[in-house]
């Protein structure tokens, strides 16, 4: 529980950094600077997280994507300028993948909101993710990305995800007693 109360902190300072950092030629994308002012943290805070962070990933991707795509690489043949163009292959891949996401789990967010109760029949894809610790040691990280209408949209999205070397294990009914 701890933990999910650590995650709404960091989903809260994100977003409002998020905010913050947008200038005025850029369209306000993010509705909220709290993720506990949503109905839907009302409705169920689990739910809330995961729209909080498919919403967060693909705002900072895409931001860090479009940064990136802005500034020439110096020396292309370099291992700094490769590095550059994987980094920023990585982001455009990730914008991608959570621009499609949230575009197929919106309405299934937006339902919820409306009715103030989750879809019975909902799916679920899990993604492995990774950060780096103090010692710049790779830490794996799970991801809960949906609620999936149906097992075919989140089946959809798994294949983007394998088309874009994302590793996740793949899709599950969504049950609320495990998140």
């Amino acid at each position: 529980m701890l933990l999910k109360f650590v995650q709404i902190g960091l989903a809260v300072t994100i977003l409002s950094l998020l905010s913050a950092c947008q200038n005025e030629e850029q369209p306000k994308k993010l509705k909220k600077a709290s993720i506990t002012e949503s109905k839907l943290y009302k409705i169920n805070m689990s739910v809330a997280l995961i729209k909080s962070n498919i919403d967060i990933n693909k705002n900072i991707n895409c931001m860090l994507s479009a940064r990136v795509e802005d500034k020439p690489i110096q020396n292309q043949d370099s291992k700094a300028g490769s590095l550059i163009r994987e980094m920023q292959q990585e982001n455009e891949n990730l914008c991608n993948f959570f621009t499609t996401t949230l575009n197929i789990v919106s309405p299934v967010f937006e339902a919820i909101e409306n009715t103030g109760s989750i879809p019975k029949e909902s799916f679920v894809l899990t993604i492995i993710s990774y950060s780096y610790n103090k010692e710049h040691q790779k830490i794996y990280e799970e991801d809960i990305i949906g609620l999936f209408r149906s097992l075919d949209n989140c089946e959809s999205v798994k294949g983007l995800a394998q088309k874009l070397n994302i590793p996740n294990k793949g899709c599950k009914k969504w049950d609320e007693k495990e998140f």
